[in-house]
């Protein structure tokens, strides 16, 4: 019997997303969920609030890494730039306001390293080439390609 035509590569989960697309973002959400809690628990002692603190924070930053990460596949350079820079500078906005930082060094060190991540961004997004699409052969049922 043939192989249906629409059969999963290796690799690949539904909808043609890779290991990457998703472990990437949830080994963001990890780390940032486990920083957070810490950040939230300060001195005192770690409790179930601040565990489920940081699990709701890295949660919120895995789906919304992933989303980015899907969608941004289908944007120009300076959309997606400008995506990252946002998830960035709000994140660690976030994390300096867990720190007693005031409102406003929160906002200016959001907004510098939200800024440093679209420059990057954009450079490596528009300078590098953008490689062909490439459809690989698949034998048929006959053995023939």
């Amino acid at each position: 019997m043939g192989v249906h035509a629409a059969a999963r590569g290796r690799g690949r989960g539904p909808a043609g997303a890779t290991r990457a697309s998703w472990a990437i973002p949830l080994l963001l959400g990890l780390v940032y969920g486990g920083y957070a809690a810490f950040m939230a628990r300060g001195t005192g002692p770690l409790t179930g609030a601040n565990v489920l603190f940081g699990a709701v924070c890295g949660l919120v930053l895995a789906a919304v890494a992933y989303g980015v990460g899907r969608i941004g596949k289908g944007l120009a350079a300076g959309p997606r730039a400008l995506s990252y820079a946002v998830v960035l500078g709000a994140a660690m906005g976030f994390l300096h306001s867990l720190a007693d930082g005031s409102v406003l060094s929160s906002v200016a060190l959001g907004l510098a390293l939200g800024a440093a991540m679209l420059v990057a961004t954009y450079y490596a997004l528009s300078t590098r080439p953008v490689p062909p699409v490439r459809y690989r052969a698949r034998a048929l049922p006959s053995g023939r390609r």
